[in-house]
């Protein structure tokens, strides 16, 4: 402990950071975690592994101000932030609770306060909070909600309730993105099926440059061993 004491000090500001089902270049993110945290006074980004991200703030107040804020979004998918540990595992760690963003589509305006929302949308999963152009009534085609759900669970493509009159109200669901898991390489965002057929893909691929590159060879070698005719 003594010896790396130092550099337990110099990283405890910082968090781990990973896009759940993509990975982003370093350019991309860096541009990113600037322009949503740059007020908070970022000192470093660096990557360090495929896809998950440290970031070094200037204080502990500001990393504990990301860390308590939970919930970031980036281009449709969470963000899974963790304080930085010196035992921290640096891989994707499976979750339990994965925030989505759905989409209530040509929700009557009836049903837009807050506790009718909290209602449907828990029919989908933990509710935790609504857009600002959902709670500010400015776009009225749907009411956009964050919520909870498990990675594994059925998603439901219509919710039904009951009216103030007693009538089944059913209304369609969509979903930003589907937290798809793959059993097989352990990330989110597509399924075993289609993780096998990107390893076909690739393997077609590679297997298509080696021949290519056999065929290059070989007429190099034949070039060399013809003579010149003149």
């Amino acid at each position: 402990m003594g010896d790396i004491k130092d550099e337990i000090i110099y990283w405890r500001s910082a968090v781990i950071c990973y896009v759940l089902g993509s990975n982003p270049p370093q350019t991309v993110m860096e541009g990113y975690f600037k322009r949503v945290g740059g007020a908070l006074g970022i000192d470093k980004i660096a990557q360090v592994i495929r896809g998950i991200f440290i970031v070094r703030f200037h204080s502990m107040e500001n990393k504990e101000k990301v860390v308590e804020e939970g919930i970031r979004i980036f281009d449709k998918k969470p963000i899974v932030v963790k304080p930085w540990r010196h035992v921290i595992r640096l891989d994707k760690q499976v979750v339990d609770k994965i925030p989505v963003w759905i989409r209530l589509m040509n929700l009557d305006i009836k049903y837009w306060g807050q506790n009718t929302l909290t209602k449907i949308a828990g029919m989908i999963g933990n509710p935790l909070k609504a857009d600002r152009t959902t709670t500010q009534k400015e776009r009225l085609q749907y009411a956009r909600i964050l919520v909870e759900v498990e990675p594994n669970q059925m998603y439901r493509d219509m919710v039904m309730f009951e009216n103030e009159c007693g009538v089944i109200i059913d209304k369609e669901v969509r979903y930003e993105w589907k937290p798809v898991f793959c059993k097989s390489c352990g990330n989110f965002g597509h399924d075993i099926r289609e993780y096998r057929m990107q390893l076909r893909q690739t393997k077609v691929v590679k297997e298509i440059n080696k021949e290519s590159g056999n065929m290059r060879n070989t007429n190099s070698y034949k070039e060399r061993e013809e003579p010149d005719e003149q």
